[in-house]
């Protein structure tokens, strides 16, 4: 039941802020003239990229963790992760 509810809720707040979003904004890029697009849709879009680069960069992260393991000799010491580019 909560999280039908939950569901609901977010289902909800997406939809006022997509109401209250759909004013047209205008972008430029780099080459190329502006043209218009609804801020929700930008917002949107932009949203997605992020999650979709997080998650190849997690990919890659894993891969080479994988590779690394897989290069190690068996019965070594593990390798550190203070090599690793992703790790913070």
């Amino acid at each position: 039941m909560f999280k039908l509810f939950f569901a609901f809720l977010v289902t909800v707040t997406v939809v006022v802020f997509a109401i209250d979003n759909l004013h047209s904004v205008r972008v430029g890029l780099i080459v190329g003239p502006q043209f218009e697009v609804r801020l929700f849709f930008l917002l949107a879009t932009v949203f997605l990229l992020g999650c979709v680069t997080t998650v190849l960069v997690q990919l890659y992260g894993e891969a080479a963790a994988r590779s690394r393991r897989d290069a190690e000799p068996r019965g070594a010491e593990p390798h550190g992760l203070e090599e690793d580019f992703f790790t913070p």
